[in-house]
């Protein structure tokens, strides 16, 4: 559940029972539970009956005549137990942060999270998701046969790889058990030109790819071909970073299947230059592919609880 906070929730209530809260409007001085947290929201709760009863607990919020919160968890009461307490009379219902679920941290904790697939840091406040990280694809010289990219003189006396059309490399790409099972991978392509003169025009990237899953689980099946076409830059040294999706939840002939993606599983790919359609005032350059890596979405928690299938229980 994403933390939402809002100041000075509180409401009165006439429900009588352990079922769903019937809102009665805010106190003075306070909000009620819809215009805090708007509707369909999961909220922490603490509600105190007319007789002294109390409970800390999560439900829903729901917008109506009257407004409703529900009672999905209790984490305490007054009884004792994580059981509803029976709401008689009037009763006070507000929002508050349980202290069960407070972590202060010294030297001899950790944060734990639930071993389970899908849980892990998010970022944003407003629309929570996993964050981006790369899995890391250096152009190194793999490739030995005629179609090797040329180490040439990129900038002053830097060198880098320049591929020329039907050039290639081949590159290998592990997948770390920070992964978020399910989602999407994206191939990415650093690359740039060293000419001063391009007016324009485009570069053809060409991959291959096969996927397997370790552990003893698969073999490598056929591989797909896809072409990636791209803009030039007309600025020299212009670092380019092109993309192209390459798995998907249903996926087309030339993608993986995103729900197959898991731990240790490895995708060997391979890169070229099909064609080069740069346009120049003079010589068209080659382009110089810097890096090939992979972006996926990380769970940001490292690991997983296991190091072989099943890696989540």
């Amino acid at each position: 559940m994403a933390d939402i906070y809002a100041d000075r929730v509180k409401e009165f209530t006439r429900t009588y029972g352990t079922g769903t809260i019937d809102l009665g409007g805010p106190e003075i001085g306070h909000q009620s539970f819809v215009v805090g947290f708007g509707e369909g929201a999961n909220r922490r709760y603490g509600v105190v009956a007319e007789d002294g009863g109390w409970e800390i607990g999560e439900g829903t919020v729901t917008a109506g005549t009257p407004d409703t919160l529900s009672r999905d968890t209790i984490f305490s009461n007054s009884n004792g137990d994580t059981s509803p307490i029976v709401l008689t009379g009037l009763s006070v219902v507000y929002s508050t942060l349980p202290a069960s679920r407070i972590r202060l941290l010294n030297d001899a904790e950790f944060i734990t999270f639930d071993k389970a697939s899908g849980n892990g840091i998010k970022v944003d406040t407003g629309t929570p998701v996993f964050g981006f990280a790369d899995i890391l694809g250096n152009v190194t010289q793999l490739n030995v046969g005629a179609s090797k990219p040329t180490f040439a003189v990129y900038r002053d006396t830097l060198k880098q790889f320049k591929f020329a059309v039907g050039k290639e490399e081949y590159f290998e790409y592990h997948i770390p058990h920070d992964y978020v099972i399910g989602s999407d991978i994206f191939l990415h392509v650093h690359w740039s030109h060293t000419s001063s003169i391009v007016t324009g025009g485009s570069v053809d990237f060409e991959y291959e790819m096969s996927y397997c899953k370790s552990h003893d689980q698969a073999a490598f099946p056929a591989s797909f071909t896809d072409t990636l076409t791209v803009d030039a830059s007309t600025t020299q040294y212009q670092q380019m970073l092109s993309e192209a999706q390459v798995s998907a939840s249903s996926p087309s002939a030339v993608q993986i299947d995103s729900d197959d993606l898991e731990p240790d599983g490895l995708i060997i790919c391979r890169l070229k230059v099909a064609a080069n359609n740069i346009t120049s005032e003079a010589a068209v350059p080659d382009p110089f592919i810097h890096y090939v890596d992979i972006h996926y979405q990380t769970t940001g928690l490292i690991g997983t609880k296991g190091k072989a299938p099943d890696f989540y229980v």
